[in-house]
């Protein structure tokens, strides 16, 4: 089992741990991660967060692949979400289709921009 872990020191920075499960592996090292295990309610939690933001990260994860690197579950994936793009609702099943074998993404730090870009290949 890989857990993250960020530690907030109260200093305002943050530090990311992470820890196998097994006892004892970083609580030599920090005593503040000697605690007991999550409660149910935190475990739904966790999951239900993980469940909301997963779809999102995987499409991300996809986008970023080359095209030509994309399998075609990841493929039907991005066809599935172009689908709910209402700016290309009025584009033909094909076109969208060949539309998705060659999308990509792209992250720039412009605060308070936001660009969204189609590359043809």
């Amino acid at each position: 089992m890989v857990c993250y872990r960020w530690v907030d020191d109260g200093s305002g920075r943050s530090d990311r741990r992470i820890t196998n499960g097994l006892p004892g592996r970083y609580a030599a090292l920090d005593p503040r991660l000697k605690e007991d295990p999550p409660s149910r309610e935190d475990l739904a939690n966790a999951v239900f967060f993980l469940s909301t933001v997963g779809p999102d990260a995987l499409f991300r994860m996809i986008l970023k692949k080359l095209p030509h690197d994309r399998t075609p579950e990841e493929l039907e994936l991005v066809y599935e979400e172009l689908l709910h793009v209402k700016a290309l609702s009025h584009l033909s099943t094909m076109v969208k289709r060949e539309l998705a074998t060659v999308i990509g993404y792209e992250h720039h730090t412009h605060a308070g921009k936001l660009g969204f870009c189609i590359l043809y290949a």
